[in-house]
């Protein structure tokens, strides 16, 4: 079953405690990638499968330069910016922020400092159905990342059994962006 997802949820609110001493200042989120601010990758990815209401939770010291960014959306995409104001609670609190403003019975979640392609996020909703709560996006081989720093994921038949940062067995590692029933909560 083929549902239609009009919403998203980008978590943004990250200090970037990691590369701090690299980025002299600024947000990794604003950090040009291939040219182009890092959050805008899941922003456009969300946009090329439909999405058109998108929810951003941000912290206060990048705020500005993403609403500076995301000014630069087509006109059609509603973006509200969400500001967290304990950023150091992690990325379920951002979360639990964002999910205050969906509406719909599914929306997506993206880390905003992810990058993946749109056809992602294209099998993401061709596995969604009504007996699913979460879509969850890994990958099993992955090359481009620091497997130590990765949420890492034990899937067995296509459900998974085990998730975390410190998980000894895996089999896949989180991309960053999933699919959620809104009624989970």
């Amino acid at each position: 079953m083929n549902f239609h997802v009009t919403e998203g949820i980008i978590l943004a609110a990250g200090l970037s405690t990691r590369l701090r001493s690299y980025l002299n200042g600024n947000s990794k989120l604003t950090t040009p990638i291939l040219g182009r601010p890092l959050i805008t990758f899941p922003i456009m990815n969300f946009i090329s499968v439909g999405i058109r209401r998108i929810i951003i939770v941000a912290n206060k010291d990048n705020f500005w330069a993403i609403k500076k960014i995301i000014n630069e959306i087509p006109s059609d995409v509603n973006i509200r910016i969400v500001v967290n104001r304990k950023p150091e609670l992690g990325n379920g609190y951002s979360f639990l922020l964002g999910r205050k403003y969906v509406y719909s019975d599914f929306f997506v979640l993206s880390m905003g400092d992810h990058i993946y392609v749109p056809r992602v996020l294209r099998t993401l909703l061709n596995a969604l159905s009504n007996d699913v709560d979460i879509v969850l996006g890994a990958d099993s081989s992955p090359r481009f990342i620091e497997v130590a720093e990765a949420t890492k994921i034990l899937v067995f038949k296509d459900r998974v059994i085990g998730i975390g940062k410190k998980l000894g067995l895996f089999s896949h590692v989180d991309i960053g962006v999933m699919l959620i029933k809104k009624k989970l909560f």
